[in-house]
């Protein structure tokens, strides 16, 4: 065999070889596609696109199980505390979107939203300003509190 050849083969070698290390997915590669899922998914839901929720469940489940089992040993508490919130935004996406509706839309809701927004334009800055009146009180009072214990200490030096 020719130098050129053998050269060619080596070179077809290394390339399959970084192909096959480059295409191994890692924890760090599945957390981030698991995140990246449920973002997709939950900024569709919201923009009110059509969804396809066979292929859509599809994916999840491949996720959520096949993916998970073959990385759960790997997977610190951290990782599995994003992995359980990424299957709660999932779910809620999937099978709550209604029920969150019905709750950010209703009447209760809009009142408590309506009396918290007045008191931030209103309210809000008059209880700051009581509040840093307040705190100065405090102040000036601990700062007294300071020189008195000084000058006392002082006298009880001055008498011994």
């Amino acid at each position: 065999m020719s130098r050129q050849r053998i050269g060619k083969k080596i070179f077809t070698c290394f390339l399959l070889m970084a192909f096959i290390a480059c295409s191994q997915m890692t924890k760090d590669d599945y957390l981030i596609e698991f995140e990246d899922f449920v973002v997709t998914v939950e900024e569709r839901n919201k923009a009110n696109k059509t969804m396809n929720w066979d292929e859509i469940d599809k994916k999840y489940e491949r996720l959520n199980k096949s993916m998970y089992a073959e990385f759960k040993d790997e997977l610190a508490f951290s990782d599995q505390a994003k992995i359980g919130a990424y299957r709660l935004r999932y779910n809620i996406q999937r099978n709550q979107k209604g029920v969150l509706d019905a709750l950010f839309n209703s009447q209760d809701f809009q009142e408590i939203k309506s009396k918290a927004r007045s008191y931030i334009e209103n309210g809000l800055e008059k209880d700051l300003e009581t509040l840093i009146q307040e705190a100065e009180k405090v102040g000036e009072e601990f700062g007294q509190a300071v020189e008195d214990a000084v000058e006392e200490v002082k006298r009880e030096l001055e008498e011994k």
